[in-house]
């Protein structure tokens, strides 16, 4: 009987901490938020991390990672992250159209347009997804998909896909 229950006792512990890792590595990702808002690129990066560490299954916090590094123009390390966030949730739309944009900088359009399109795979509403997808079809002279996909979002008003997006960094 005391072994059941030193079992139970362990079990129970163990989910308590699981749980306050799950919010330390919450408060970690809204600090790295806060510091990302005053630009303070560095800090945030390294709350990201510990985010990223402390609960290594949340695509966001992979993705915030690699959002600090872009937007320092460090597009192959913003790649590694981008890349671990789509890995650990495959459906994680913003992962992909952050691929597209780090290739996008990067010059390697064909790249970049398989990513925007895996994104636009994904039933989610990110308009900017459609933006960024008829550039690169310009710049890969595929002039017939970018019509393409402006005709398709002038059926679907922008605004409706944007009141249905949520905020995401």
């Amino acid at each position: 009987m005391f072994f059941l229950f030193s079992i139970l006792m362990l079990n129970d512990c163990s989910k308590q901490k699981e749980k306050e890792l799950l919010n330390d590595a919450e408060k970690q990702n809204t600090l790295g938020i806060g510091a990302l808002q005053l630009n303070d690129l560095e800090k945030a990066e390294k709350h990201f991390k510990e985010a990223h560490r402390l609960n290594p299954k949340d695509p966001n916090y992979a993705n915030n990672i690699g959002v600090t590094l872009i937007t320092r123009n460090r597009f192959e390390q913003a790649i590694i992250y981008f890349s671990k966030s789509v890995e650990i949730d495959p459906n994680f739309q913003r992962g992909y159209f952050n691929l597209g944009v780090a290739y996008q900088n990067l010059q390697k359009d064909t790249e970049a347009l398989r990513y925007y399109e895996k994104a636009a795979a994904i039933p989610a509403a990110m308009p900017e997804i459609y933006f960024n997808l008829g550039i690169i079809n310009t710049r890969l002279n595929r002039k017939a998909e970018a019509k393409k996909i402006t005709r398709s979002l002038s059926k679907k008003p922008l605004l409706n896909l944007a009141s249905k997006s949520k905020t995401h960094i």
